[in-house]
């Protein structure tokens, strides 16, 4: 099965639903803003820890894969014309790297207690962080496990996939994650994505709830990366349904009218 899908990716890939033809087009094009794979802790512990970046853009591209649970090959009726990979902020990349027995996240007592907590119970090590108070710098966890220099290689890992599978005019892999804020129990999540290359996106660090669980702090973060790198970014709110309205009020996170 690995050799089959080693021979398709060798092959002409599929084109995708939509070709560019040439300036002043208008097409509709179909794609996945809202994707995880096993860079996601949830994801990783949801079943789906062999679900890698590559995975995903092969079968958004139309190339067979092999199901994470069953191992049977499958494809994708129509290839997508884009796709964002928007792997939580929060975590990203660490329980693959555990896993990986990764030096840089096994250099911290924290990292080597959560893969002792993951050998333990594979299934429910990430729920052990949920409980741990993002807004207080002093939790080791993640001071240890999210600081830049290890953020930035996990952030790395996601920006060379969408390079690799990048196709002008063809298929687009859109750089991008998810923010995760979810104050008090209340869903303020948003799917963050830009149109800039892997140069752009290298020259900042995906936005986290650890960095603030504030919508306006979100905002003027991108607003801030905008103007000292001239990427353009979008960010979708997601499960509206689960914010208890707050996605639509008229106040800011202090209550005071926008």
């Amino acid at each position: 099965a690995e050799r089959d899908v080693l021979a398709a990716e060798k092959t002409a890939a599929p084109t995708g639903a939509s070709v560019y033809h040439g300036p002043g087009q208008r097409l509709l094009l179909w794609g996945d803003t809202h994707l995880h794979t096993r860079e996601s802790a949830d994801a990783y512990e949801n079943g789906s820890n062999n679900a890698d970046l590559d995975t995903a853009y092969r079968f958004a591209r139309g190339l067979p894969v092999k199901h994470p649970r069953t191992g049977a090959m499958l494809r994708i009726d129509q290839p997508l014309d884009f796709l964002v990979v928007a792997d939580h902020a929060e975590m990203l990349g660490i329980f693959p790297r555990l896993a990986e027995a990764d030096p840089d996240v096994l250099a911290s007592e924290a990292g080597r207690q959560l893969r002792a907590a993951q050998e333990k119970a594979p299934e429910s090590a990430y729920l052990q962080t949920l409980k741990l108070k993002p807004q207080d710098p002093d939790t080791p966890v993640i001071t240890a496990l999210h600081a830049p220099s290890i953020l930035r290689t996990s952030w790395a890992r996601q920006i060379d996939a969408a390079e690799r599978h990048n196709r002008p005019g063809v298929f687009t892999a859109l750089i991008g994650w998810e923010w995760s804020s979810t104050p008090f129990g209340v869903n303020q999540h948003r799917v963050v994505f830009t149109p800039a290359g892997g140069e752009t996106a290298r020259q900042f660090l995906p936005f986290s709830n650890y960095d603030s669980m504030r919508p306006e702090d979100l905002w003027r973060f991108l607003r801030e990366t905008r103007a000292r790198t001239g990427a353009d970014f979008v960010a979708i709110p997601h499960n509206s349904n689960l914010s208890q309205g707050q996605m639509w009020t008229q106040l800011d996170s202090s209550g005071r009218a926008f």
